[in-house]
């Protein structure tokens, strides 16, 4: 049966009239009430950032709660700190100046060590021998010929093949870059090729194995901590349910691993022996981020045990 004017549609907010459909007096009352009409975008993705209404019924009398929701501010404020936290516990642990050389000693050190240079981090070891001149007054040889010797050898540059072959120091050192690196596994290797003491080939070994296993957990934290920051993301934006009090735990468990690769690394690694070597900026780094990740955990967990703000009336 074909619609006449006059007809009311089967909610009641629409009328037919001679011109055409019209609201009737219960849509525009609805309207007035605060009613959003269902094409409304930009209304209905504004009521979603806005405090829900919750009415509960009791007896006679209907009361309603107003609830405040977080602030975005906050969660991009955990975010951007939480990410740069990461970031320097990135670079610090693949930068190989946990520990340094310290000032040189003309009564204990080699001449030609004088304005040389070199660090250990966690997997890693560089030499810069750049800034070295003069000559050996033991060997006649160059002092930067000789440094550059020395770490060749701890750096695996030059073998003990290489070395018994060779006629002169120049001669393996020649074609050797300033500044070299190399893994900490290749310098305990030339210790035990060249029967170093028991001594010295033991606390290398320990501050491989140290640095091996600090450098696994901080891995593992950085991983945890990026899927905090995955949470805080899907949070602001309202795709995940409870995504704060997941990511609360999330980054309580990045911020654990962190610390305790800081720990493990400082009980295990002989860096605390009769001549305690500097720390260096890689240790500063990822002890900073390891800190920042802690005070971030401290104040989530601060602000997810205070109740939410609510409005009864």
């Amino acid at each position: 049966m074909s619609n006449q004017i006059g007809d009311v549609s089967e909610d009641g907010f629409w009328v037919l009239t001679e011109t055409g459909w019209q609201a009737t007096e219960k849509q525009n009352q609805a309207l007035n009430e605060g009613a959003i009409p269902h094409d409304d975008v930009s209304a209905i993705e504004s009521l979603e950032q806005t405090p829900q209404m919750i009415t509960i019924v009791s007896g006679q009398s209907n009361v309603s709660i107003l609830e405040k929701q977080d602030n975005p501010v906050y969660s991009f404020f955990v975010i951007g700190v939480v990410t740069f936290a990461l970031l320097l516990q990135i670079f610090g642990m693949h930068m190989d100046s946990w520990t340094g050389t310290g000032e040189f000693d003309s009564s204990e050190d080699a001449e030609w060590l004088e304005g040389a240079e070199a660090g250990i981090g966690l997997t890693g070891l560089y030499f810069d021998c750049s800034d070295v001149t003069g000559i050996d007054d033991e060997s006649g040889e160059k002092n930067k010929d000789m440094c550059k010797f020395a770490a060749g050898m701890m750096t695996g540059e030059i073998s003990m093949y290489e070395i018994s072959t060779a006629s002169s120091v120049p001669e393996l050192t020649d074609d050797l870059p300033d500044k070299m690196s190399g893994e900490i596994s290749e310098m305990c290797d030339m210790l035990k090729d060249l029967e170093s003491e028991t001594e010295d080939i033991s606390t290398c070994e320990e501050r491989e194995s140290a640095g091996s296993t600090s450098f696994a957990l901080f891995w593992v934290a950085f991983l945890v901590g990026l899927s905090s920051i995955v949470l805080g993301v899907l949070g602001i934006f309202n795709k995940l349910e409870n995504s704060g009090t997941y990511q609360k735990y999330v980054l309580t468990v990045s911020a654990s691993l962190s610390l305790l690769g800081m720990i493990v690394w400082l009980v295990m690694a002989p860096v605390f022996g009769g001549s305690e070597p500097p720390f260096g900026a890689g240790y500063y780094l990822t002890l900073l981020s390891s800190l920042i990740l802690i005070i971030m955990t401290v104040i989530v967990w601060i602000k997810s045990s205070k109740p939410k703000e609510t409005f009864v009336f």
